[in-house]
């Protein structure tokens, strides 16, 4: 009986104070590697979209060209024929256009030092003090205007 006692007094199935240190110590670190890295990954992501968003706006505003022989001055312009909605800069932002001649460019703004990773065609980077700028230029092809509306009589009487 008294070895039942004593056995049953010093098997406790309890962590130690250092165990649960140790524990902890080590869930922090890998937090402190993955956090930053997801983080990261998240603004990345968010600067594609950026990108891809401004080109629609580019490749609309040339369809609204090519009908109205005139830019489009904002977004809410393009909405519903061009495109479905008005559309933000995923980093809440929101994309300027400006067209003159036969060429339109939508710009917005991202945080500093994100574009300095990408070397693309497709834009151009402007630095700023706290946030760089992105602008993204297309050109109307030469005879677009009018080409729209002779393309929807043909096609009507047909």
């Amino acid at each position: 009986m008294l070895v039942r006692v004593h056995t049953q007094l010093h098997s406790n199935k309890a962590f130690t104070l250092f165990e649960l240190v140790i524990v902890m110590l080590a869930m922090a670190f890998l937090l402190s590697t993955v956090v930053p890295s997801v983080m990261w990954s998240i603004k990345v992501s968010k600067f594609k979209k950026a990108v891809g968003q401004m080109n629609t706006i580019a490749d609309a505003s040339v369809d609204y060209y090519a009908e109205n022989n005139s830019w489009p001055s904002t977004l809410t312009a393009l909405q519903p024929n061009y495109i479905p909605n008005v559309v933000n800069n995923p980093f809440g932002t929101g994309y300027t256009i400006s067209g003159s001649n036969r060429i339109v460019n939508v710009t917005t703004s991202v945080p500093k030092g994100i574009s300095s990773l990408f070397s693309a065609p497709l834009y151009k980077v402007i630095p700023g003090a706290t946030t760089d700028t992105i602008q993204i230029s297309k050109v109307a092809p030469y005879g677009i205007t009018g080409r729209v509306e002779y393309e929807k009589k043909y096609l009507y009487f047909q």
